[in-house]
């Protein structure tokens, strides 16, 4: 992989994988390995040097975060039932005690994330421009299963298989934006009955997890993000300096939404890869965000927490039910021709 003084990053998401009334994200690939474990630890994969960014992150007098010193929020940890727990206004984080042997490691991890998580959860809810209602929980795990992942609107599951230590910490850059959007929206309460011939919302929701993710990151301007999007095909580059793309992966058709679950077994850049369905989905959204501009693409976010809220088989008609009238536009030609994926033709329709 080539070096370069313009951006890139290296995979960046989770897989999915939904099981009735859960949302299981399996990291297998060793490029996937490392972001989700524990919320921000920086991707294992190769990731082109880049200059800094600034971030779209609210200041701490505008989200809430009104705590004098994380340190005193650490400091009164309490150990229940194997578990370091710490109370904030809005999250309780709990720490399995066996995922460090040393105290320091441990406090130093927990400031990093609660600071770096609350500071992506306020970014959320500014740019959904709606405020969550309840108390979210997150669990750090040591485990045998690399497997990260949120439910229920109020829980977050982080898992890795090895220890932490003081470079986990110094690579704690930023929040879980991904799994914290899906605790705005909770496709699991869509009704699992239509998961397999409606599969295309899994890859909606995810794709608008990866692209919030890259939006926090790497702020507003998405030829920052390290993603093309072209007509019928995406790919991972960079602009050079003369603005012409190079590519640090192949170009890969669009995920075929129609189908439930994925398969790596021809590579992560191969079109039916979870890497596949997460790149096709964010690509979706990147798309309406750069014909329509943000003010317009963040309209979108309300009317789903509205309509998802009066009944969660809006999920399956994300386009037909809340894009289209909300944009005034009509993309069900384009999900067809684009992601070979066809909405229920109505509400009704799925009593």
């Amino acid at each position: 992989m080539k070096k370069n003084n313009k951006v890139i990053t290296g995979v960046i998401i989770a897989a999915m994988v939904v099981v009735t009334g859960a949302l299981a994200f399996s990291l297998n690939s060793t490029n996937l390995q490392g972001y989700l474990q524990l919320g921000g630890v920086k991707p294992s994969a190769p990731v082109i040097s880049k200059p800094s960014i600034q971030r779209s992150i609210p200041s701490p007098s505008s989200t809430q975060i009104h705590y004098d010193s994380y340190d005193t929020i650490v400091n009164n940890e309490q150990l229940v039932d194997g578990m370091y727990v710490y109370s904030t206004d809005k999250f309780t984080y709990k720490f399995d005690q066996n995922l460090t042997d040393s105290p320091t490691v441990r406090k130093n991890y927990m400031k990093r994330s609660i600071s770096k998580n609350e500071e992506s959860f306020y970014f959320l809810e500014n740019f959904f421009g709606f405020k969550h209602p309840g108390k979210i929980t997150i669990f750090y795990f040591l485990s045998q299963s690399q497997i990260s992942g949120a439910g229920n609107g109020t829980t977050i599951s982080n898992n890795r298989t090895q220890k932490i230590t003081q470079t986990d910490v110094d690579n704690f850059t930023f929040g879980n934006a991904h799994e914290l959007s899906h605790i705005f929206f909770v496709p699991t309460d869509a009704p699992s009955q239509y998961y397999d011939q409606y599969s295309g919302f899994n890859w909606f929701m995810e794709g608008l997890a990866v692209f919030l993710s890259d939006y926090e990151q790497y702020g507003s301007s998405t030829s920052n993000w390290g993603i093309f999007c072209e007509y019928n095909s995406w790919a991972e580059g960079y602009l050079d300096a003369n603005n012409q793309k190079v590519y640090n992966s192949n170009i890969v058709p669009y995920y075929d939404f129609s189908v439930r679950f994925p398969d790596d077994s021809n590579g992560i850049y191969s079109q039916q890869s979870r890497l596949g369905g997460y790149r096709s989905g964010e690509c979706f959204w990147k798309y309406l965000y750069e014909n329509y501009g943000e003010n317009k693409f963040k309209s979108i976010f309300p009317v789903m927490h509205q309509k998802v809220s009066q009944d969660p088989k809006y999920y399956f008609l994300i386009v037909k039910e809340i894009i289209n009238p909300t944009l005034g536009i009509n993309l069900t030609d384009f999900i067809k021709q684009r992601y070979n994926y066809t909405e229920p033709e109505s509400i009704s329709s799925l009593q």
